[in-house]
């Protein structure tokens, strides 16, 4: 259901780039602009022997710059809560994303990104056997990198529609276990640029 939402609102994305104004007649637009994201996550969680996958819903939001083909933003990223093993995971990261946007004169523009921060986990497991109850939270730093595509919708409006590969340091969690964390994740974004 989620990826035919993300189909949906890209062919809206799309749409709205055929009737919307040629490109040729202004410029991108510089300066500030916010961002709005929402995707799908496929998170792989590895400890030792336990290999395990699972998907979930993503969304986030983003302030940036954006000065000729380059973009510089601050994110908030948060991904639904994923399962591992008997232990429930969320992931929410904040961090600076850099963007090159190539430079092409048509409505579709293709970029690439790198980006790193820091990621905020949280444990929790309730099984009354091997871990107590309570919460442990760590907050491991992470890189990103990924690519995409800017649809340029109006002189304000672009619609991007991007993978990110995100891979998560190393930690360790109830003092008995290490868990590596990586991320592949699909997304489309919304921008606005004042």
């Amino acid at each position: 259901m989620i990826k035919n939402l993300l189909f949906g609102l890209a062919l809206c994305g799309i749409a709205a780039t055929a009737h919307a104004t040629p490109v040729s007649e202004f410029a991108r637009r510089n300066g500030p602009y916010i961002s709005l994201k929402a995707g799908v996550s496929n998170t792989e969680m590895k400890s030792g022997h336990l290999n395990e996958k699972d998907t979930s819903a993503s969304a986030g939001a983003a302030f940036g710059i954006r000065a000729r083909n380059i973009r510089l933003e601050a994110e908030y990223h948060s991904h639904t809560r994923v399962k591992w093993d008997d232990m429930d995971l969320t992931q929410d990261s904040v961090g600076l994303q850099f963007y090159f946007d190539l430079p092409l004169q048509s409505r579709i523009q293709p970029f690439i990104n790198l980006g790193g921060g820091i990621m905020f986990m949280g444990a929790s497991i309730d099984n009354g056997q091997r871990y107590s109850s309570e919460d442990d939270d760590q907050n491991p730093l992470f890189w990103n990198v990924g690519a995409g595509l800017s649809f340029t919708a109006t002189n304000h409006v672009n619609v991007d529609i991007g993978y990110r590969y995100t891979d998560v340091e190393k930690e360790e969690f109830y003092h008995t276990f290490k868990l590596k964390s990586r991320i592949n994740e699909g997304y489309i974004a919304l921008r606005y640029t004042f």
